[in-house]
């Protein structure tokens, strides 16, 4: 088995690429090799990387085989910075009002092709007020790692930045506010939901035969598009949260007007948001029971006023651990400001789609959620079954859901994509507990591109 040294008698930038670049070198001589060769890198300072103290350095393990580009997400406090196809290093800007427990970043990314990538890893930042960071990965024996250094601008020294050996415990949740989107119809009856929303056939009052989405069968009432996530939101609540947590509930939807009219066979509600009362975690089913569907009319609905409502509320009640759920599949109403990630969304379908109107409430709320500490997520439902007839349709609307979630994320509200199903809602309730308590360890440092 072969012994590699690489001897780099330099220092700086410079010098941690040259390390890089001849690490990645090497990786791609040997890779896919029987007898994988022993690194070690020293740097001139007498510093050792890749031993482990002993005379026999460790075998090499996983490394980015190549420089490729890779999707990195770098979070802090706000909005998570998203930079896709990129290559390292990179050089951010960052900004601390306070050092404290909450003054980190933390970086994770992924490749395109599947290749090693170092998991995510957190970094405290010291120093109050703003400063230059650079970010790259660094290679070593015992695999390859994120490095993040301050950058003195006068010099060009690198600093590198300690990293952040674990997370605190999860915090429990003390109270919820649940928004819930009665647009979104179940699995398997998105046919029926685009139907009833162009005012195809009859106005179904329920029990009656007609022709179903594969023309035999019983029609489904408009009551029932939305049934069985009606009937598992709250039992999913309860094996989550158990049966004494606090639960606001919000419902959203959409509404006529603004050169949009509803056909007259479809009941609409009378408002696009509203309060529905508060109870405990076990009995949330209470709350969730009338909430029937009705159709969106357009592609934005006013998830933005009922974030807006709930924050409002959520941030005078007096629990400590406070957080937001939202179920459902639709946007806001879209956003006022020019840099909104909804830009892509609107021109999901090749050709912008209608907005009849823009507002500055999502921008405040999600303000308003960042400053109280108060995580918001999104169990965002997803749909699998093309209609027969309607497959064209369905894969248009596939395609503006999967811009909606990349949009949402973007704005830093984490998205737990699961089914429209019993076992979706089981499944992504727990995910999006395990989010929502993780999701309470916010950092207080703002991150910019250089």
């Amino acid at each position: 088995m072969p012994t590699v040294i690489l001897v780099n008698e330099g220092d700086g930038p410079a010098a941690d690429r040259l390390d890089r670049d001849t690490m990645l070198g090497l990786a791609r001589i040997y890779e896919g090799a029987a007898s994988p060769p022993r690194l070690v890198t020293f740097d001139g300072r007498g510093e050792i990387q890749g031993a482990d103290g002993s005379s026999s350095p460790s075998h090499a393990a996983p490394h980015m085989a190549q420089s490729v580009s890779l999707d990195i997400t770098i979070r802090g406090s706000g909005a998570p910075l998203v930079l896709r196809d990129r290559l390292l290093p990179i050089a951010l800007s960052v900004e601390v009002d306070d050092i404290g427990r909450e003054s980190w970043i933390e970086v994770e990314a992924k490749s395109h092709d599947g290749r090693f990538v170092p998991p995510a890893a957190r970094f405290r930042v010291l120093r109050k007020g703003r400063s230059a960071l650079r970010l790259d990965i660094r290679p070593n024996s015992q695999g390859d790692s994120w490095t993040v250094g301050e950058v003195d601008v006068a010099t060009g020294q690198v600093t590198p930045l300690a990293p952040v050996s674990s997370r605190p415990p999860p915090a429990s949740i003390d109270r919820l506010a649940v928004i819930f989107d009665r647009t979104c119809p179940d699995e398997g009856k998105w046919g029926r939901a685009w139907e009833i929303s162009l005012g195809i056939g009859r106005m179904p009052t329920g029990g009656f035969l007609a022709a179903d989405e594969e023309g035999e069968g019983e029609e489904i009432p408009q009551a029932e598009v939305n049934s069985e996530i009606r009937r598992t939101l709250g039992p999913a609540i309860t094996r989550a949260l158990g049966e004494d947590t606090p639960v606001d509930c919000w419902w959203f939807a959409d509404q006529g007007g603004d050169g949009v009219v509803c056909p007259h066979t479809v009941n609409m509600p009378e408002r696009p948001f509203s309060e529905v009362g508060a109870e405990a975690s076990g009995h949330v089913d209470r709350l969730v029971q009338n909430l029937t569907w009705a159709p969106g009319l357009d592609l934005w609905d006013a998830l933005d006023e009922a974030l807006n409502a709930a924050s409002i509320r959520l941030v005078d009640e007096r629990e400590n651990n406070k957080a937001i759920l939202i179920v459902g599949n639709s946007p806001p109403t879209f956003p006022r400001e020019p840099d909104t990630p909804f830009f892509q969304v609107r021109n999901a379908m090749g050709h912008s789609t209608a907005v009849r109107q823009k507002t500055f409430c999502w921008k405040e709320a999600l303000d308003r959620c960042r400053e109280a500490r108060i995580p918001i997520v999104y169990l965002f439902l997803t749909h699998s079954a093309a209609p027969f007839g309607l497959e064209r349709s369905f894969d248009v609307f596939r395609q503006v859901q999967t811009e909606v979630r990349r949009a949402l994320d973007a704005c830093g509200i984490h998205v737990v994509a699961e089914p429209a199903t019993e076992e979706g809602l089981f499944r992504g309730m727990n995910t999006a507990k395990r989010h929502l308590m993780e999701l309470r360890d916010l950092s207080a440092v703002k991150v910019t591109m250089v």
